[in-house]
């Protein structure tokens, strides 16, 4: 998917929640690509920092979600992050976002949960830890495997920590 095609159903987006009755607040027009590998999109709220008012909201799709989702994935993501928008960012999941998410889901038919977990043609999560992480360790006793995305002390040197459970010393596998 381009970066034209994640625009144009942005806007698609906007206007769907607008239509609905729940304007996004103070959006910048513009989807941002950003490279997060654990969430699909987010909504950002710029505050000013003496009266803590909402000056700005901006939303940001990962780039790994943006390779791998179709349009309808892309949709409904799109929608959620703008509802978030327009009842504000710091609601969450529930109350007003709830009562919106299920009021647009009835009326365009959509799939708009709290969390979702796409799946590719072959069935792997878009997101799949196994595919986007830099690095991965694993319990050599029960296969367990842990994944991350930055160096760290447990991934330089792995056999000087314990799968608890287990009681044995993990392995790095990549």
């Amino acid at each position: 998917m381009t970066n034209n095609e994640v625009q144009a159903i942005f806007n698609e987006a906007i206007s769907m929640c607008s239509a609905a009755g729940y304007k996004p607040q103070k959006l910048c027009p513009i989807c941002k690509i950003n490279s997060r590998k654990k969430a699909y999109a987010i909504c950002k709220e710029g505050r000013n920092r003496w009266t803590g008012e909402v000056v700005s909201t901006e939303i940001g799709v990962s780039k790994y979600f943006v390779a791998k989702a179709n349009k309808q994935q892309m949709l409904e993501t799109l929608v959620h992050e703008c509802l978030h928008s327009a009842v504000g960012a710091k609601q969450g999941h529930k109350g007003q976002w709830k009562i919106a998410a299920d009021k647009v889901s009835r009326l365009y038919g959509l799939d708009i949960e709290r969390t979702s977990n796409y799946k590719d043609e072959q069935g792997n999560g878009i997101l799949s830890n196994e595919q986007n992480a830099k690095y991965i360790l694993k319990c050599p006793k029960c296969g367990k495997k842990f994944y991350f995305n930055r160096m760290s002390k447990t991934v330089k040197f792995p056999s000087i920590f314990q799968h608890t459970p287990c009681k044995v010393d993990l392995i790095r596998i990549k």
